[in-house]
């Protein structure tokens, strides 16, 4: 077992007593980040988030490949423009809201969001497009827009009121 700041929500399991007390799951962020955002919440409130290493459970992020950088493989995952924009939109929103309260946390995140820009420039498709789309999240978390052009067809967003 190793506490964690944040799981992925595949797999969770939740006390009961925690939905009394935490609140639910936010329908803003629609994809990416929904699982931090609610584990971040529970360790507010005093709840253990907790790996158990002893659990494997087969699951996807993304679509994986390795590319060759020098003498070190790098596992880039890629993903449509759409969810580098929630990504990068989400991220930044929950990073405002909790990384004066779990500065570890927030490093984690900074690393993470580098990571994230170095290896879509580096050996992403379309990186132009990608950077863009990223690019364009990180000034809607600032700025609190929402772009329509940037969620999946079919999708509503934010109990069906499309964005402006």
């Amino acid at each position: 077992m190793a506490d964690r700041y944040s799981l992925i929500t595949s797999g969770m399991l939740v006390r009961r007593s925690c939905f009394l007390t935490v609140p639910r799951f936010r329908t803003d962020f629609f994809v990416d980040w929904v699982d931090n955002d609610f584990c971040l919440k529970l360790r507010r409130s005093g709840v253990r988030v907790v790996l158990d290493r002893s659990t494997r459970l087969p699951h996807s992020i993304g679509d994986g490949h390795t590319h060759r950088l020098l003498f070190w493989k790098v596992r880039v995952l890629r993903y449509a423009p759409w969810r580098r924009y929630w990504i990068a939109r989400n991220g930044l929103i929950l990073f405002r809201e909790n990384a004066a309260a779990f500065p570890g946390w927030g490093l984690e995140y900074v690393l993470y969001m580098a990571r994230t820009v170095v290896t879509m420039a580096a050996f992403g498709p379309d990186r132009l497009t990608h950077l863009r789309a990223f690019g364009t999240g990180l000034a809607h978390a600032l700025s609190g827009k929402v772009a329509a052009r940037y969620l999946p067809s079919g999708t509503l967003y934010d109990g069906d009121v499309p964005p402006s």
